[in-house]
């Protein structure tokens, strides 16, 4: 349920691809349903009024239908942007005629997510666990010891000595030494 209706976390491609499948069941079945209110024989009758003659029952269905549908989109979007490293405010570039949508849909649907962890949480996928991509010291996990060599084979290093140079910028260019 949190992937089609809560807005934290983050989901991958797959999952925002789902989301929109969701999407288009949730508008099939409203067809479904304004064709069961105004009835089936008088779709199909030569009346012009069939719908009209539903009244309130369509207008609702409608309503819900719409709800849900933005509802689902925007809390994917919210999250595949999440995944993406951005901010949820970036579905507000939906509001941009044209552009907007073919953003979202090469944003949310063809790149990748963020590698590992980031600000909006664990890797999609990484088994729900609360510890995900966390290493063993954050978690509290014991390291294993590791072997030491024995002194006698262990060579001594020198001491280092720490010198303080400061390096400034070379005339030659940005970024370049000079010769």
């Amino acid at each position: 349920m949190n992937l089609l209706f809560g807005f934290s976390g983050r989901i991958g491609r797959l999952q925002w691809w789902l989301a929109q499948l969701a999407m288009l069941v949730v508008m099939v079945l409203g067809v479904v349903a304004i064709a069961a209110a105004v009835g089936t024989d008088r779709l199909s009758s030569d009346r012009y009024d069939a719908i009209g003659d539903a009244g309130l029952n369509i207008v609702m269905i409608v309503c819900a239908i719409c709800v849900l549908v933005v509802w689902i989109n925007l809390a994917s979007t919210v999250k595949r942007f999440h995944d993406r490293d951005k901010s949820g405010w970036w579905v507000l570039i939906l509001l941009v005629p044209y552009v907007g949508a073919i953003w979202q849909i090469v944003e949310c649907g063809f790149f990748a997510g963020s590698a590992g962890s980031n600000d909006y949480g664990p890797t999609p996928g990484a088994g729900g666990s609360a510890y995900a991509g966390l290493g063993d010291d954050e978690i509290g996990y014991p390291r294993p010891e590791r072997q030491r060599s024995t002194p006698a084979v262990q060579a001594e290093a020198p001491a280092r000595q720490e010198t303080s140079t400061v390096r400034r910028p070379s005339a030659g260019g940005f970024g370049r030494r000079g010769v």
